[in-house]
C-alpha cells in the first residue's frame, strides 16, 4: 500500500510540474536526487535523522542540487525539508514518476535475466511487450545470474516469472512433495 503522504506531495508536485509545463525536467530532477541518495548513505541518514536540525537539512540540499535541478524541484525539496517528510522522499519521487508515466500512457516494465540482452533482443522484448500489453513500453533490464536462465518480467502489478531457477525449485518442491513436477 502507497504512504498516502507520499501519494499527496507526488500528486501536489505532478499537478505543479503540469501545469508549468516541466514533467520531464523534474521527473529527470527526481532521478538524480533519487540516484544520489541511494549511493550516498550520508545523505540518506543525514536527511532521515531527527536530530540533524532542519535548517542544516535546508542548507545540504540547496548546496547539492540547487546548480543541478529546475528550481521547481528545488522547492518541492525544501518544502519537504520544513515538513519533516524527507525521509518519504524515495517514495514521492515512485508515486510522482507513476503519475507522469500514466499522464504519457506508458507502462514501466522490469525485465530480469540471467545475463545482459544484447540491444537487438532488448529492442525485440521492448516490442513484444508492447504489442501484448498494447501500450508504450519504458523498460527498466535487471541482471540476475542466479536465475541461471530465462527470465521475470514484471508489469505494474503482474509477474511472470519463466526462470529456470523458478523451474528448478518448482521440480525440487514437486518431488519434495512426492508429487509429479510439472516441467
Amino acid at each position: 500500500m502507497d504512504n498516502k503522504v507520499a501519494v499527496r506531495y507526488a500528486k501536489a508536485l505532478f499537478s505543479l510540474a503540469l501545469e508549468k509545463n516541466k514533467l520531464d525536467e523534474v521527473r529527470k530532477d527526481l532521478k538524480t536526487i533519487e540516484i544520489v541518495s541511494k549511493s550516498s548513505d550520508d545523505l540518506m541518514w543525514l536527511l532521515s535523522s531527527p536530530v540533524i536540525k532542519t535548517s542544516d537539512k535546508l542548507r545540504v540540499l540547496r548546496a547539492a542540487f540547487k546548480d543541478f535541478v529546475d528550481p521547481i524541484t528545488l522547492s518541492f525539496l525544501e518544502l519537504v525539508a520544513r515538513k519533516k517528510r524527507e525521509g518519504q522522499l524515495l517514495d514521492m519521487a515512485r508515486n510522482f514518476n507513476s503519475y507522469v508515466l500514466k499522464n504519457k500512457g506508458i507502462t514501466s516494465v522490469v525485465f530480469t535475466s540471467a545475463v545482459e540482452l544484447p540491444e537487438a533482443l532488448r529492442k525485440e522484448v521492448a516490442q513484444r511487450i508492447e504489442r501484448s500489453f498494447k501500450t508504450i513500453v519504458e523498460m527498466e533490464e535487471r541482471v540476475d545470474p542466479s536465475l541461471l536462465g530465462g527470465f521475470v518480467l514484471r508489469v505494474d502489478d503482474l509477474q511472470l516469472d519463466a526462470s529456470v531457477a523458478s523451474k528448478l525449485n518448482g521440480i525440487h518442491r514437486a518431488l519434495a512433495d512426492g508429487s509429479q513436477a510439472k516441467i
